[in-house]
């Protein structure tokens, strides 16, 4: 073996500087070379040359050979070093590929190149490196294609990359940003760069981009776009509607809509009618009628008696007006089985009230009577007697001036006898002496007078008897007429008597136009013919 001395300051694999020889220590001379780095394929990108790297231990001696011949020893770039942990010298060796060399390859074969390392018990060679031409075309050779899918539908986009060296790698996009399977399992990218969405879904509705790129450029296909569309379903069947004839035959009919699903994004409307009719016979309504009356009951106990009648001719049916008027009538009646003293609470209540009324209206009746006697009070004067204008005037009442009068009880009238003797004369004979006082002890008289001359007595003058007529007939004007009273029958007990006995009055007619005034007591008076000037 050719032995050979090089120097070469370097820095080696761990970092320090030595000097290193071709001669290998005696205990190292048994071992064979092997590859601590071996070239790895590379590729041209545009003009930028690729290095490719060898090392062995321990190598005496490394070469490069591309394509079956060796690399001219100039083009190598050798470096040497020693590990530090074994002592085992460290061969390293580069070399650079340019794009012309590459490109004066052709054929099937690729450009490729491999490093032999020598030992002095042995050589070793590396794997084989393979240098290319980086690039990518423009054009796919197979884009993704729009589609029309319904929903749930599976979906298969194809995509195949643009030719390239390195192979493109494949990513898809929706509506431009990229779509991660390991987050949405709904998608699948496929070993030979296809998607597939499992179910489409409304919101798959999109753009989809198959995009390739590798080291030398970036490529993006067309977009393809997927429309998920939803075919229209029929909802369910309304129920029929009624007939649309009251009496006789007519139609009815029920609907459904296509609602389940609507259709969306160009889905299919649903096939089929909409509206289902269908004839039908509707019952015509029945009035009802009235039947006959029955004959009269029996006159029961209330006094009444009763007939009916029933709504049955006919009887009202379907929607048929009910009979109009009473089902039950009743009459007043009589008979033997009548009980006329049976009263009814109705009746009790009915007689208590005619009561109630009648007792009201005589208790206002009363109250009237007794208010109109108090106003006419000052103003009629009742006669007792017709003897008043014959022997003397008898008062209505009579109010004594002094205390101690005696005043005689009513007594039933007796004819005259013993007990008119001088006892009774004792006892009224001081009404002889009582002289009339006008003012005090007084009746008053209103009322109508006319002049009836039955004879004079003894005295001249004439008298009057009283009658239900007027006392007086009008006078002529100018002309009076004094009445003169206050003789008394000289028995005083009969005077008295005939006084105490007159328990009733008489009210003498009314006349307006000649209505005398006087006033009144038991032993004379004053009478006031009005229009005439004279009393």
């Amino acid at each position: 073996m050719r032995e050979e001395r090089i120097e070469r300051r370097g820095k080696g694999q761990f970092g320090s500087e030595h000097v290193a020889t071709v001669t290998l220590p005696a205990s190292f001379n048994d071992l064979f070379p092997h590859f601590l780095v071996e070239p790895d394929d590379e590729y041209i990108v545009k003009n930028k040359p690729v290095t490719l790297t060898c090392r062995s231990t321990p190598a005496t001696q490394i070469y490069f050979k591309c394509n079956g011949e060796w690399v001219h020893q100039d083009d190598h770039l050798i470096e040497r070093n020693v590990d530090p942990a074994t002592g085992l010298p460290i061969m390293q060796v580069k070399i650079d590929i340019s794009r012309q060399q590459v490109e004066k390859i052709f054929g099937l074969d690729d450009y490729w190149c491999q490093c032999v390392a020598w030992s002095t018990t042995g050589t070793q060679k590396s794997q084989k490196a393979y240098v290319r031409i980086a690039y990518l075309r423009k054009n796919f050779e197979e884009e993704p294609v729009g589609k029309e899918v319904a929903l749930n539908q599976e979906v298969l986009l194809h995509c195949h990359p643009p030719e390239g060296v390195p192979p493109a790698e494949v990513e898809w996009q929706r509506n431009e940003h990229v779509i991660d399977p390991v987050s949405d399992p709904n998608f699948l990218v496929t070993a030979d760069r296809n998607l597939i969405i499992k179910q489409a879904r409304l919101a798959d509705t999109a753009n989809y981009t198959c995009v390739a790129n590798n080291i030398v450029a970036r490529r993006k296909s067309s977009p393809a776009t997927v429309l998920v569309y939803v075919n229209g379903g029929w909802s369910t069947w309304t129920t029929w509607s009624a007939c649309s004839a009251v009496c006789g035959r007519g139609w009815q009919r029920r609907s459904r809509s296509c609602t389940n699903p609507t259709p969306l994004n160009g889905g299919l409307a649903c096939d089929g009618q909409n509206v289902q009719k269908s004839a039908c016979t509707a019952t015509c309504p029945v009035d009802g009628g009235w039947s006959d009356w029955s004959n009269w009951s029996e006159c029961g106990v209330d006094c009444s008696m009763w007939r009916s009648r029933e709504c049955t001719q006919p009887s009202p049916g379907t929607g048929g007006k009910d009979c109009q008027g009473i089902d039950l009538q009743s009459l007043n009646c009589t008979s033997q089985q009548c009980l006329q003293t049976a009263d009814g609470v109705e009746d009790v209540a009915l007689y208590v009230g005619i009561v109630a009324v009648a007792l009201c209206l005589t208790l206002i009746l009363i109250v009237v009577v007794l208010v109109y006697r108090r106003k006419k009070e000052g103003l009629d004067a009742d006669v007792a007697d017709s003897s008043i204008l014959t022997t003397g005037f008898q008062p209505m009442g009579i109010k004594p001036s002094k205390p101690g009068v005696w005043i005689p009880r009513h007594r039933a009238p007796h004819p005259p006898g013993p007990r008119s003797g001088p006892c009774a004369r004792s006892k009224n004979s001081h009404l002889l002496t009582i002289q009339p006082d006008l003012t005090t002890t007084t009746t008053s008289y209103q009322g109508t007078l006319r002049s009836r001359h039955d004879g004079t007595t003894h005295t001249g003058t004439a008298k009057f008897s009283m009658t239900n007529g007027p006392l007086l007939d009008p006078l002529p004007n100018g002309s009076h007429h004094t009445l003169h009273n206050g003789k008394i029958t000289s028995d005083p007990a009969e005077f008295m008597t005939r006084l105490s006995n007159q328990t009733y009055f008489k009210t003498l007619p009314r006349d307006i136009a000649n209505t005398s005034y006087g006033t009144f007591n038991f032993l004379g008076g004053r009478l006031t013919i009005p229009n005439t000037g004279n009393d």
